[in-house]
């Protein structure tokens, strides 16, 4: 017998499968205030688990590289210098 999920009745239901992470992915770059507020509307207490908060910060000289102190919840990547809002943004989506 077939459960309408395509799952055979010894493989658990469909509440049991993987769940799908969703990535948020941010590229900055001396935008501190920007990334700040950004991030603020980005918090959300009822967000679900399965959302995961990027910043690739592009080499700043502020403090948009440190967000991660101000918002734990998010993942921030130091990158070394300014790569370019393409390569920082494959960066990021490598990471996810």
């Amino acid at each position: 017998m077939e459960l309408e999920t395509g799952q055979s009745p010894n493989q658990g239901s469909a509440e049991e499968a993987v769940a799908l992470k969703t990535s948020v992915l941010i590229v900055s770059y001396n935008c501190e205030d920007a990334l700040r507020r950004c991030l603020r509307l980005l918090q959300d207490p009822e967000k679900p688990a399965s959302v995961e908060i990027l910043v690739a910060d592009n080499g700043s000289a502020d403090a948009s590289s440190r967000m991660d102190e101000e918002f734990p919840e998010v993942t921030v990547l130091r990158l070394p210098r300014n790569f370019g809002r393409a390569k920082a943004r494959n960066i990021a989506a490598r990471t996810a």
